[in-house]
């Protein structure tokens, strides 16, 4: 850093003409060398604010003046002094009268312009004031009132200050759709959208700008190119150039998404002491004995300071690492939920312990206990919100069709007595837009250069690096564990605080969970898919308790309607699966229900489509052929099998209600549909959807 030396303070000086030293005592000194009366006064007043740098406005009437009447003060002393050794004659002396004459007239016209320029000042301000309360007042003219401004900088002025909130409004479109870095190593993130989308969302939003403009508010590809420095006012965004590193996408990917923003939607839709949103993912497992992130943090002043590393990097001991859990709570702001909220890792021994569906809701149990995750998972009256909504990875641990994770989460619904639970994770090779992984990278960056010893309490490796000591081994991976944590703890990623705690491994090793309900109890409260798996209270008071929002008035049906891929053609509008893109919830949700869909969630999944040597769809060997129950795996379809036909007697026997007959038409499985749809043009959706929903 460096910073310029203070300046010796200048003493105050006075400036006034050049006056003879064998000047007469009895001249009158008012008419021989009065002195100049604004002559420049160089001042340091102490007691000004660092601040006031602004640059001394020009003054050029002002400035010709003053030099007229410094050259009249030296006339008027050399004629003086000529007097004294020669004497003048007349017309001499009719001279220096005109000129002391005009030099009076000269100091008037001084100030008077002196009075008008503050006069003018006190004008302006004046009326800068009285504009400023009117926009205040009437903040519907303020835009038209900003024309009348008196500019105080040459130029043409700078779309920010004709444009209010330019900056927030680019962020607020790259960010929320952008994903993290796809290594994690850095606090870079990656967005879809090209500058042309950008201009385009920000005209939606009012800002009309030329593509031009629009690149000068991004940061430069070359800060040093001519064409770089034309980049002032700037966010920090940069447009990437075009790479061939394109890997092929996953066929779910849009479907993925669409129930991902399913889930969104319905999270924005309720308020905040009904929400609580969190996204949880398993980060890189950390070495002991080597570098935890192989690389030297930024310094923003040059030290003598290296990282020193060993030499050699291959694995101290078979299964030496520490698993970190991360799970990140992401707060609502303006009414939506955002990426930024507190950060939880567990942290726990790659060899005495592992990460499964039974250590996350482990996990969940501790989250809802820290006092910095109080007002993200609790309500006021310290209960868990009604609605959860978990953002996973997808990993075998974690993923929604998984068995283990239907069973963990059924429990966590039952035990805190939630309306809904839901649980839902990207397309392979989508998990960068995991909220989540946006704290990897600021989590790295602290442990840059760390090194954990696994040693702390002796060796419990041999020459071989087998363990002789499973003691010690156990202590020293804790005291590894705990070393990191307290590194996190001291994190703060976007304002809101980390905490990390070291957790010590089970005495019972077996953690598998099995689903503790009946296939009952699944079919009326379950509806699991490829990657969206949801938990929902039922009607029946005497299995669920009473409802805590009034979710089932804005959702009848309770399960979220399956994504449709809705496509245009020239007599209106179909469900055509190549082109058709996925439209929003309550589009879908009113689709649905116009057309009398009786399909399951999955039924659009690209990669369900695919049938086997029989001609089956992987779609239809997961659909029970006696309930039509759609179920995730080809295994939970055959446990459900085993006791359907139970169950369908028990259902014929019972007597049937209005709230059971709803149930069963919501539970009515996979009838396969037509590949295209046609809606003709008088029976226009998208209209009704704007009279129904306000869209």
């Amino acid at each position: 850093l460096k910073s310029k030396p203070p300046q010796k303070p200048v003493e105050p000086s006075i400036s006034f003409p050049s006056q003879s030293t064998s000047q007469p005592k009895d001249e009158n000194p008012s008419e021989v060398d009065k002195p100049v009366q604004d002559a420049e006064i160089i001042e340091d007043d102490e007691n000004n604010d660092d601040t006031n740098t602004e640059k001394k406005k020009e003054t050029p009437a002002q400035d010709k003046l003053t030099a007229r009447l410094n050259v009249l003060n030296e006339s008027i002393v050399s004629l003086v002094d000529l007097e004294k050794k020669i004497g003048l004659t007349s017309e001499s002396k009719n001279h220096m009268k005109s000129l002391m004459a005009e030099r009076e007239t000269t100091e008037k016209k001084i100030k008077r312009l002196k009075s008008l320029a503050k006069s003018q000042q006190k004008l302006r301000s004046k009326r800068k004031q009285v504009l400023k309360e009117i926009s205040t007042d009437h903040p519907e003219v303020a835009s038209k009132l900003k024309k009348l401004e008196v500019k105080t900088t040459a130029g043409r002025p700078n779309l920010e200050s004709q444009m209010e909130g330019l900056h927030e409004a680019i962020l607020s479109i790259i960010v929320p759709g952008s994903a993290a870095d796809e290594r994690r190593r850095s606090e870079v993130y990656n967005s879809v959208r090209s500058l042309d989308d950008l201009k385009n969302c920000l005209e939606k939003k009012g800002y009309k700008l030329s593509r031009t403009a629009t690149y000068y508010r991004l940061l430069p590809a070359n800060v040093q190119h001519k064409d770089g420095k034309r980049h002032v006012h700037t966010v920090p965004v940069k447009l990437q150039l075009p790479q061939n590193d394109l890997r092929k996408k996953h066929p779910d990917g849009h479907f993925a998404m669409a129930s991902v923003m399913f889930a969104r939607e319905i999270a924005n839709l309720f308020g905040d002491d009904h929400v609580f949103f969190l996204s949880q993912d398993d980060k890189a497992r950390v070495p002991l004995g080597l570098p935890i992130s192989k690389k030297q943090t930024a310094i923003l002043m040059h030290l003598e300071y290296k990282v020193v590393l060993p030499d050699h990097d291959f694995p101290i001991g078979e299964k030496h690492k520490l698993i970190p859990s991360v799970y990140a709570a992401c707060v609502k702001k303006d009414g939506e939920i955002s990426y930024n909220g507190p950060t939880f890792v567990s942290i726990r021994s790659g060899k005495h312990d592992k990460s499964c569906a039974e250590t996350h809701s482990d996990d969940f149990e501790r989250v809802l206990q820290l006092d910095e995750f109080k007002d993200a998972a609790l309500t006021p009256n310290n209960d868990v919100k009604p609605l959860v909504f978990i953002s996973v990875d997808g990993g075998p641990d974690e993923a929604p069709k998984n068995q283990q994770a239907l069973a963990v989460w059924a429990r966590q619904f039952e035990n805190n007595d939630l309306d809904a639970v839901f649980v839902f994770t990207h397309a392979p090779g989508s998990s960068a837009y995991n909220p989540v992984e946006r704290r990897m990278a600021p989590l790295s960056k602290d442990t840059a250069g760390v090194i954990l010893p696994f040693d702390k309490f002796g060796s419990h490796l041999d020459a071989s690096n087998k363990t002789i000591d499973p003691d010690i081994e156990i202590k020293n991976f804790e005291a590894a564990g705990k070393i990191l944590a307290e590194i996190w703890s001291e994190s703060v990623i976007d304002k809101y605080p980390v905490i990390a705690s070291y957790t010590c491994p089970p005495e019972n090793e077996h953690r598998e969970v099995l689903f503790h309900k009946s296939e009952e109890w699944k079919a009326k409260h379950v509806r699991q898919s490829q990657y969206m798996l949801q938990i929902v209270k039922c009607f029946d008071k005497s299995c669920c308790k009473e409802w805590r929002t009034n979710y089932i008035d804005f959702f009848p049906q309770r399960f979220l309607p399956p994504p449709i891929p809705i496509g245009t053609t020239k007599e209106g509008l179909e469900i055509n699966r190549a082109k058709g893109s996925f439209r929003s919830l309550f589009q879908s949700l009113f689709i649905a229900s116009s057309l009398t869909l009786d399909i399951c969630y999955d039924e659009y999944c690209p990669s369900l489509q695919k049938t086997n040597h029989k001609g089956e769809r992987i779609i239809e060997r997961r659909t029970c052929k006696n309930c039509k129950i759609y179920h995730s795996t080809i295994s939970a379809m055959k446990t459900h099998k085993r006791i359907c036909k139970e169950m369908n007697k028990k259902a014929e026997t019972a007597p049937i209600d209005t709230d059971e007959s709803d149930l069963s038409e919501a539970e009515d499985g996979n009838d396969i549909q037509p590949e295209s749809t046609v809606i003709p043009d008088d029976q226009n959706i998208f209209e009704q959807i704007n009279s129904c929903f306000g869209l």
